[in-house]
């Protein structure tokens, strides 16, 4: 029986990119949460102050909704760009301090 180490294996994957996957799901989990607490308690707070509850505290969850969404397609593309395995190739169109003799711009390039 394969276990989830042996997965990972199979599929190119070390232990770093583990890591990282894991640490960007509890990035994800804590500012879901954070969000929606501060959202809840603001919105607490604030109908306190001006006698409106429950409308600002359900208008700031319900506000805390697409915010707390975008925080997470915002950490989930971080989390993928930083678990990539990094290539050995250049991309296309680009140059290499390798590729001229002198590619500083300094004087001798003149």
């Amino acid at each position: 029986m394969s276990g989830p180490a042996d997965r990972w294996k199979a599929a190119g994957l070390g232990w770093r990119q583990l890591a990282v996957v894991m640490e960007g799901t509890a990035q994800i989990g804590c500012l879901t949460l954070v969000i929606i607490l501060a959202a809840l308690g603001l919105g607490l707070w604030l109908d306190r102050q001006f006698g409106t509850r429950p409308w600002l505290t359900l208008t700031f969850v319900l506000g805390s909704i697409p915010v707390s969404t975008a925080a997470l397609v915002w950490a989930a593309l971080t989390t993928a760009r930083r678990a990539q395995l990094p290539t050995r190739e250049k991309p296309s169109g680009t140059t290499d301090s390798t590729d001229s003799p002198d590619s500083s711009g300094g004087p001798e390039s003149v």
